[in-house]
Parts: C-alpha cells; sequence; structure tokens
C-alpha cells in the first residue's frame, strides 16, 4: 500500500513537472511571436514615415519647380520624368507592403511539394536576366516537403533574384542548390525545441556577398544593404523569412564581403 502511494504521488509531481514544462515552452514561444509582430509593426512604421514620405517629397518639389514661370520646356519635362520616377518608387513600395502583409501561416492548399518543379519553374520566371548574366543555376535530388506551393516558389524566386542582382560586375553568377536531412543537434536554437526532422536546403552563390554581422538584419522587413543595394524595395529576403516562417522552418545566411553568400534553409521532412 505505502509503495502504491508513493508511486501514484511521484506520478503525479510527474505530470505536473511536465505540465508546467509545456506552459512554459508555450508562453516562450508566444513571446517569440509577439516579439516578431512588434518588429514588424516598427518597420511598416519606419516605411511610412520614411522610404514612403520621401518619393512624396520629391513629387511636391518637382511639381512647384514646374509651376515656376522661368521654367523652360525641358526643364519642365526633367522635372517630370522625376516625378514619374517617384511615384514608380512609392508604388512600388505599395504593393510590396501589400504582398508582405498578405503571406500568412493561415493560407491553405498544403500539400506535396517537389522542389525541384518550383526551381525549375522559378528559372524559367528569371529566363531573361539568367540569359543576360549568362548565368548558372545547378541543382539535383531536392525533396519533396508538405507546403504551399505558392509561398514556396515566392522564397526560391526572392532567393535566387537575390543572388543574381548581387553578382559580381566580371563573373558569371554561379548559384549552386543542395539538400540534406539534418540532425536535431544541426539545428538552429528556434527548431530544437519543435522535436521534428528537417532538411536543410543549402542555396550558395558567388555573388559580391555583405558583412556577417549584417546576417541577420537582411531579413528585416525594408532593410537594404546601403553599401551595395541602392535599388529595390529591400523586401526579397523578408519575404524568404517570412514563407521559411510559415512552414515551421529557419533561414540563416553566412557570408563575407567580396566571397559570396549562403543562405541555409531548414524545412520540415
Amino acid at each position: 500500500i505505502g509503495f502504491s502511494k508513493v508511486t501514484r504521488d511521484l506520478t503525479e509531481k510527474k505530470k505536473s513537472e511536465d505540465e508546467l514544462k509545456r506552459n512554459s515552452l508555450e508562453l516562450e514561444l508566444k513571446n517569440h511571436e509577439l516579439e516578431r509582430l512588434n518588429d514588424e509593426l516598427a518597420s511598416f512604421a519606419y516605411v511610412v514615415s520614411h522610404d514612403l514620405r520621401e518619393p512624396i517629397r520629391k513629387i511636391e518639389v518637382f511639381a512647384r519647380r514646374q509651376l515656376e514661370p522661368s521654367q523652360d520646356v525641358e526643364q519642365i519635362k526633367k522635372f517630370g520624368e522625376k516625378i514619374v520616377t517617384s511615384a514608380s518608387r512609392m508604388q512600388n513600395l505599395m504593393e510590396a507592403l501589400l504582398y508582405y502583409s498578405r503571406i500568412d501561416s493561415y493560407s491553405t492548399g498544403r500539400d506535396k511539394v517537389e522542389l525541384n518543379r518550383i526551381i525549375e519553374n522559378v528559372k524559367f520566371d528569371l529566363e531573361l536576366v539568367i540569359q543576360e548574366r549568362q548565368a548558372r543555376i545547378e541543382y539535383k535530388d531536392l525533396p519533396a516537403i508538405e507546403g504551399i506551393s505558392f509561398q514556396l516558389h515566392q522564397l526560391f524566386l526572392n532567393l535566387l533574384s537575390n543572388s543574381l542582382k548581387f553578382s559580381k560586375p566580371n563573373e558569371p553568377p554561379l548559384i549552386t542548390i543542395s539538400a540534406k536531412r539534418v540532425s536535431h543537434v544541426e539545428l538552429p536554437e528556434e527548431l530544437i525545441v519543435k522535436n521534428r526532422k528537417y532538411y536543410q536546403i543549402i542555396v550558395k552563390d558567388n555573388g559580391v556577398g555583405f558583412n556577417q554581422d549584417q546576417a541577420t538584419r537582411i531579413f528585416e522587413v525594408f532593410h537594404r544593404l546601403a553599401s551595395i543595394d541602392t535599388a529595390g524595395t529591400g523586401i526579397g529576403l523578408a519575404i524568404v523569412k517570412k514563407v521559411v516562417q510559415n512552414h515551421d522552418g529557419a533561414v540563416v545566411a553566412e557570408s563575407r564581403l567580396g566571397e559570396g553568400a549562403t543562405f541555409r534553409i531548414y524545412l520540415p521532412a
């Protein structure tokens, strides 16, 4: 009887401890999600207060100059071109912001997605720039995963576009894509607690690269590397990260300036 009582007490204690651990883990994950949403909100506030305000200011300035009586036809035409460029820039930013906001983890249509087929379709979309840059994209034996096809297409479209965009001027781009199953100890810290099996998809290029201290910031919404990225909306890699997170995965960037970049994408097996 005493043995039964001790066993029962220990069992109840173990259940309570396990429940406490689960609740603690759920709370930690919710806190991380809240921090991520707060970061996104801060990024949106920045783009509204800075990135969108700047082209509006230029439109206003150049429109006022057009109205000055001293301007000749050639100057008016030049100011008009600047207005069109600024308006186009603002439209691109607004469309990028809208597209980013629509990518969420609640999308339906999860099914078996062949990543080889995804890469083939992305290559078709990028056919012209691949030919212009004389780029090579090498891959084979990529896995199939459960996912949202159009989101995974956007992931690799933005990732490969990024590699092509930041290629070296006098060297044809070479992008290699490989995959392998990884053990528990090889996973990023945020995935270890999920207790799932993962593929590691490695996308490596020979482009201009970036400083490793920027490896986290490049995934922030509308963040652009001032040293090399003077164009674009700064949303491509943010889309990559959001799609990966929607698939319960993670993405890690590694690079050195002038030595290309490597992106390690972890997706559930």
